[in-house]
């Protein structure tokens, strides 16, 4: 279907040099500029670390607010 992401191997998630059309552009370009990719590993990490880091500060309600929203949208 037009204008789904469709990752491959070879491709990756930028697509191939068949869908570079050159030069920069401020146009929207399917499906170069719909995609949303976040390495989820890395966000865990940064998450708890900033917890332990808030834990060490002492700053309680921080840190209980942060683990709650986590906790929420982990779900």
């Amino acid at each position: 279907m037009k204008g789904d992401l469709i990752i491959t191997e070879q491709q990756g998630i930028m697509g191939g040099v068949e869908d570079e059309r050159g030069g920069a552009s401020l146009l929207f370009e399917i499906p170069l500029d719909n995609t949303n990719a976040a390495d989820m590993r890395w966000l865990k990490r940064f998450i708890l670390y900033t917890v332990e880091m808030l834990f060490y500060e002492r700053k309680w309600e921080r840190t209980v607010s942060i683990i709650l929203r986590f906790n929420a949208l982990t779900r």
